[in-house]
């Protein structure tokens, strides 16, 4: 909120003073961080009964549905069944409900962050490659954006690329000082994180599925090699793309097709241009891609409007947030990250959650371009005030209904600890557990499956909740971050079978090779098996085969027993 607010509000005050740099930067703080899309809306429009009185959860409600809307194939009502791919289009609000801490959300201030050092950049007179001052603004700027790498790895294309387009611009017309402080920026934004580069071995699948071994000792050719693949799948729908990004979208056209000066607006559309249009026109119908159209026509007039008028000012920065929105949002119609999915399910939701801050960046501002540029026209003041009003309430519904669906899940309030809304016997063994574990101890729980069960303890609680290691966790989850390390991948279901083994032999030489020294016994190591999740129980236990094999009870309370055995050194 604060990254938002304040890269908004610096972008307008030098020129439109401090009440409209208030106003954009409020703007900028509901759009990136509050607002949701257009889904709720619709669907109150629609089913206004069953959505308030839906689960944050159901698909019928909104909660959930409301980052699903992509459907790369046919929809099933809200549902997107395979062979169709249901993408991800998370926007911030969704995951702060969520509470779901991924790197996409916890980067989030360091990448607007990212766009404010690319904006004072540009806003820098021109000054020699031999200036120290100018080298080190553009250096330093450069390093903290290839810190996104380590932070959130798919924010380091956008928004390294809006640092050194600025750095390019800056450094004036002559190619050599051009080419100087590209350079600078790609050193700078390499060399500090060099460690983190040689070992990073991102979950992405390598072009022919086995690397050879010279390409293994290239790390860097590794990541490229193979990363992108073309998309060939059923496309984005225009329905399902304003849905997402209607709000803003609706402001950035308005404000490459007038900005408040028609006449200019007017001289936009020359030969070229219109040849353009036409082009991804004919693109747009041949390949049934209506999203080429939709982004690629205002983004030809707003980089045609910026070739043209690329001064500094609040006009020049909506207009490249949305520049950089629309090309993001074009580029997933035909390309994806190789990555274990297999599909751009996952290229999508990166891209687009980008696309979601910047075109909210560039609303912000652009509105404020648009009060200032039509404020002697009571008419069009009183429309634009109407129509941001309408679009705020639509914004804003997002986050007031699934927001109270979700907090309705917690009606007996506990806390802040989550441990404290566990089962009571559970929490207790936990407890102790995390009150007498040692360095290097390891839990033996249940194997377990991604976000399940739902309103519970989820699988592997007791290490999520005792920082104890255990076995194996989330077997979905562990594979994603293991994809692009086949060794440890393969061992994923082999651990999920040894937990099987170890609960049934409790003198099984596979507790001293996974260095076990604590067995958790409780709900879902005994309790009935679920269909949704077959890794995780139940085991074969019987308490005396324990016992007799030497270990010994540490604490027991209900039903769940905590198991520890001195392990020999």
């Amino acid at each position: 909120a604060v990254a938002s607010f304040g890269l908004a509000w610096n972008v307008v005050w030098p020129w439109l003073g401090g009440r409209l740099a208030a106003v954009g930067g409020g703007l900028a703080l509901v759009g990136v961080v509050l607002a949701g899309n257009l889904y709720a809306p619709l669907r109150l429009v629609e089913a206004p009964e069953t959505v308030l009185n839906a689960w944050w959860w159901d698909s019928e409600g909104i909660g959930w549905r409301a980052s699903r809307i992509v459907c790369d194939g046919v929809r099933d009502e809200f549902r997107c069944p395979p062979p169709a791919v249901e993408t991800i289009n998370e926007f911030p609000a969704f995951s702060f409900i969520l509470g779901d801490l991924h790197p996409h959300l916890m980067a989030l201030p360091f990448a607007v962050a990212v766009v404010a050092l690319a904006w004072n950049i540009f806003l820098q007179p021109v000054i020699s490659l031999r200036s120290g001052a100018w080298v080190g603004r553009i250096a330093i700027s450069g390093a903290i954006a290839g810190a996104l790498y380590a932070l959130n790895a798919w924010d380091l294309p956008t928004y390294l690329g809006l640092v050194l387009l600025a750095a390019i611009l800056a450094s004036g017309p002559a190619v050599a000082s051009r080419v100087g402080a590209a350079a600078i920026v790609i050193v700078a934004a390499l060399l500090p994180w060099l460690p983190f580069f040689a070992t990073y071995r991102p979950p992405v699948v390598a072009l022919t599925g086995i690397e050879p071994s010279w390409l293994a000792q290239l790390p860097l050719a590794s990541r490229v090699l193979g990363l992108v693949s073309p998309y060939i799948g059923v496309r984005t729908s225009a329905g399902e793309y304003l849905t997402m990004f209607g709000v803003p979208y609706l402001f950035g056209l308005v404000l490459v097709l007038t900005g408040g000066d028609w006449e200019d607006a007017r001289r936009t559309f020359s030969r070229p241009v219109v040849i353009s249009l036409v082009s991804l026109a004919l693109i747009a119908v041949a390949l049934a891609a209506p999203v080429v159209l939709l982004c690629g026509l205002p983004l030809v007039l707003a980089l045609q409007q910026l070739v043209r008028h690329h001064e500094a000012g609040p006009r020049t920065f909506a207009l490249a947030m949305f520049s950089a929105a629309w090309l993001l949002s074009v580029a997933v119609e035909f390309v994806f990250i190789r990555d274990l999915f297999g599909n751009r399910m996952n290229t999508l939701f990166k891209f687009y959650y980008q696309a979601w801050t910047l075109s909210a960046l560039g609303a912000a501002v652009g509105l404020v371009v648009l009060f200032r540029a039509y404020q002697r026209s009571e008419a069009a003041t009183w429309m634009l005030r109407a129509a941001t009003a309408a679009l705020l309430i639509l914004g804003l519904t997002y986050p007031v209904v699934a927001g109270k669906q979700w907090a309705d899940g917690f009606a007996s309030w506990q806390g802040l600890d989550g441990v404290a809304y566990g089962d009571p016997d559970e929490v207790a063994a936990i407890r102790f557990l995390d009150a007498h574990a040692r360095p290097g101890d390891v839990v033996l729980e249940a194997a377990g499956c991604s976000y399940y069960p739902l309103s519970q303890f989820p699988y592997s609680r007791v290490s999520a909740f005792s920082g104890v290691p255990t076995v194996i966790g989330w077997e979905n989850h562990e594979r994603q971050w293991r994809s692009g390390q086949p060794g440890l991948t393969a061992q994923i279901p082999v651990r999920a079978e040894e937990v099987r083994q170890m609960y049934a032999d409790p003198t099984s030489p596979l507790y001293a090779e996974n260095g076990v020294d604590w067995v958790f016994i409780g709900q879902y190591e005994t309790g009935a098996a679920r269909p949704d999740c077959p890794a995780a129980g139940p085991y074969d236990i019987d308490l005396a085969r324990f016992e007799a094999a030497g270990w010994e009870a540490a604490f027991q309370s209900g039903d769940v027993t905590l198991l520890r055995r001195e392990q020999p050194a």
